[in-house]
């Protein structure tokens, strides 16, 4: 079984690849940086050091994975068409240049083999789907048989992968990850189920995503906000602050009225889920700064994303999602200057005003009642 998987960072190689790995797949990375291109090649093997309450910390060798780098297109053609997967770790944003190379793939493949599965990995809504539009746009009129080479199976991906120091593994590859992972894909338009150790096939995963997405992500993002604000390094540093337990748990409250009531999930679930989530952040072996979990505020602040739209929801069932709207308030003063994102977002807020910037990147009206209440808050924290 071979599999080609674009993207050779942490998320790729500690995550994705490393349990194609473990499934039996021959694994070629794709990937822009030309040295992880010639380190994987050069070496052939790295280790994953994964960390976890159960099992404390250990380390995997992933063995006989191999590279090309993304400007040799002929070469990353040659190995889509031979593939059984496809997948991705890129970055929405990156995934219309993955596109063209996917379409280029598709078009050496044979028509009478079984379709590729192509599989987007990215932390959005219908990552694979969106993917899949993209191909469409770009192929021919006459490409209907090409685009029957590939079917796109969207997914929902958890696992917390921090930019933890290489060094401590003594290797240039080694990425740090933590013992827990979900990686759900629908399986609906499947018609055979690629063997992939971990992976999880469901039809449908509107529950599945919107669990994960507003409670984990959620909690993620606001503790990474609200770390930042009390000038905290470290997740499980700012965990350690009571004020921010107690914003945490009220938005983890809010959140789980909306899960429970629009997705079919039991209350029983949702808050032991819920649970969970605090351990995860609480736990000290990630090192998991802040700064990298608050990056891209204008993403995170989207209409159909972590923190807008659970709030949006709770209002819609008549709920006060004063918590949330706190989450989003921190996410709006989130000035990092590494970050280009968070301060193209400042310009905005210091140009527009708030209501017009949150508006902006969130769609929500000046006059709606979250509107309201994260000016509010805003306005206070300026006091």
């Amino acid at each position: 079984m071979k599999a080609v998987h674009f993207g050779a960072g942490n998320i790729g190689r500690g995550f994705i690849g490393l349990l194609l790995c473990r499934s039996g797949y021959d694994v070629t990375f794709v990937d822009v940086n030309a040295e992880v291109v010639r380190l994987l090649n050069a070496l052939g093997r790295y280790p994953v050091c994964i960390v976890g309450d159960t099992h404390g910390m250990h380390r995997e060798w992933v063995d006989g994975v191999k590279a090309l780098h993304v400007e040799d297109r002929q070469s990353v053609a040659e190995a889509i068409a031979e593939a059984d997967v496809v997948t991705t770790a890129v970055g929405k944003s990156a995934l219309v240049h993955i596109a063209p190379l996917i379409l280029d793939g598709m078009r050496l493949r044979r028509h009478d083999t079984v379709p590729v599965i192509v599989v987007a990995c990215e932390n959005v809504l219908g990552n694979s789907s969106y993917l899949a539009d993209l191909v469409r746009q770009i192929a021919p009129l006459d490409a209907s048989s090409w685009l029957r080479a590939a079917v796109f199976p969207d997914c929902v991906v958890d696992r917390i992968v921090p930019n933890a120091a290489q060094e401590a593994e003594g290797h240039p590859l080694a990425v740090t990850v933590e013992e827990y992972c979900q990686w759900a894909i629908d399986s609906s338009h499947l018609q055979i189920l690629p063997l992939i150790d971990g992976a999880e096939f469901r039809e449908g995963l509107e529950s599945v995503l919107a669990q994960k997405l507003f409670t984990l992500n959620m909690a993620h993002a606001i503790v990474g906000y609200y770390g930042y604000l009390r000038e905290r390094m470290f997740i499980h540093q700012a965990m350690q602050d009571e004020t921010i337990r107690v914003l945490l748990e009220g938005a983890l409250s809010e959140v789980s009225r909306v899960i429970v009531a629009s997705y079919g999930i039991s209350a029983t679930e949702q808050a032991q889920y819920a649970a969970k989530v605090i351990q995860r952040l609480e736990n000290p072996a990630l090192a998991d700064t802040v700064i990298r979990v608050g990056r891209e505020p204008k993403r995170k602040l989207g209409s159909n994303d972590r923190l807008v739209a659970p709030a949006l929801k709770a209002i819609e069932l008549g709920h006060i999602p004063a918590h949330l709207a706190t989450g989003v308030a921190a996410a709006l003063a989130f000035d990092c200057s590494e970050d280009r994102d968070a301060q193209a977002l400042q310009v905005m807020v210091a140009e527009l005003g708030l209501k017009e910037a949150l508006h902006r990147v969130s769609g929500v009206e000046h006059d709606h009642a979250l509107a309201q209440l994260i000016h509010a808050t805003a306005l206070y924290r300026q006091l």
